[in-house]
């Protein structure tokens, strides 16, 4: 971890880890967006520049405006100041300037260099996605695509037993007028497990990794954002290059996941397990192909970026990447609710 001076991987403030841990929130504890509680820590650091000595926007006499490592002296009082120490609360100038008990101002007024955000907009973008059950064991999609299979391995079986029906004790008109029923049936079975391995199953399949690699994404750009806070520390810049750009794998799928099953995973058919949901969850999983979209920003030092634009780079990256994670929950969408309509226009 690389927390702000003098502080931990989380902030200080009640309100702001009650924020963080806010049930629709969920971004205390949660391992697959781990790097949101140091950023909190980063946030509250540079919104109160009074309660420490470093990054702040100090004012000028003409009121412009600069980004600064410290207090700047005005060097317009008699008496010259100790310098700050966080420790030392006497020591330590308000937004005004001034020190406790003081009327004149030792210090040039101050604001924090992030002044026009507050702190829960920094975290809106991962507790997007920091509730979904989708990795797991007991996660909704697994035990559904689990119901498809069977759904499916069921309608083969059955399908398997009209057109076996024994030829014996079916000839004349009965046969005859058995052998239209067993085939209109048999096309019904086929249509069904098809339209559950070409629509329903891949959406369950994408939309679960769509989470996945979105958590993953956005973690990452959030860790990107503390490296680059840490790199305009006054210390020698290690040149990272950070672009804030997305990493982001949506994937699709390509074939038909159920073709990828043997029947029943040689189980005892009827008998589900939990071995046999993992399987068949890792197979759906496993069917989907990486699909990479990226921003185009390019790499860089930013070290000696503003933190103001730095910060402006989070957002925009942050949300870039939940852009294009809605654009597939649409497409999602879509694709399911016309296979809902399909599978309803199956003549039974």
């Amino acid at each position: 971890m690389t927390p702000p001076p003098n502080r931990d991987g989380k902030p200080r403030r009640a309100e702001y880890l009650g924020y963080l841990g806010r049930p629709d929130v969920n971004l205390l504890g949660n391992e697959k967006l781990a790097a949101a509680p140091e950023l909190g820590s980063w946030i509250e650091w540079l919104l109160y520049p009074e309660e420490h000595i470093g990054a702040r926007t100090v004012i000028d006499e003409e009121g412009v405006r600069s980004e600064q490592d410290c207090n700047i002296p005005t060097l317009k009082t008699e008496t010259s100041p100790p310098p700050p120490n966080e420790h030392d609360p006497s020591t330590m100038p308000d937004r005004n300037g001034r020190l406790p008990g003081w009327n004149v101002a030792h210090y040039y007024p101050y604001e924090s260099v992030i002044e026009r955000w507050e702190f829960s907009p920094f975290f809106g973008y991962q507790s997007a996605v920091s509730t979904q059950k989708v990795e797991r064991p007991d996660a909704l999609f697994k035990r559904a695509a689990m119901g498809l299979a069977a759904a499916k391995w069921s309608t083969d079986d059955f399908n398997h037993q009209i057109t076996g029906v024994p030829e014996d004790g079916w000839k004349g008109h009965n046969g005859g007028t058995f052998e239209m029923l067993a085939g209109e049936a048999a096309d019904i079975l086929a249509k069904i497990p098809e339209i559950l391995n070409g629509r329903f199953l891949p959406a369950l399949a994408e939309y679960t990794v769509t989470i996945a690699k979105t958590r993953d994404s956005l973690n990452r750009s959030t860790g990107d954002v503390i490296k680059a806070f840490d790199s305009k520390l006054p210390k020698e810049s290690d040149g990272s290059a950070l672009a804030f750009a997305i990493a982001f794998i949506a994937g699709e799928v390509k074939g038909k996941i159920f073709d990828k099953l043997p029947a029943w995973l040689a189980g005892p058919p009827g008998v589900i397990t939990k071995a046999l949901m993992d399987e068949v969850w890792t197979t759906v999983l496993g069917a989907v192909t990486p699909k990479k979209e990226t921003n185009g920003e390019t790499a860089r030092d930013r070290s000696g970026d503003p933190w103001s634009e730095i910060a402006t780079s989070y957002h925009r990256g942050q949300a870039d990447i939940l852009a294009v994670a809605t654009r597939k929950m649409e497409e999602l969408t879509t694709a399911v609710n016309s296979a809902r309509l399909e599978l309803g226009n199956v003549v039974l």
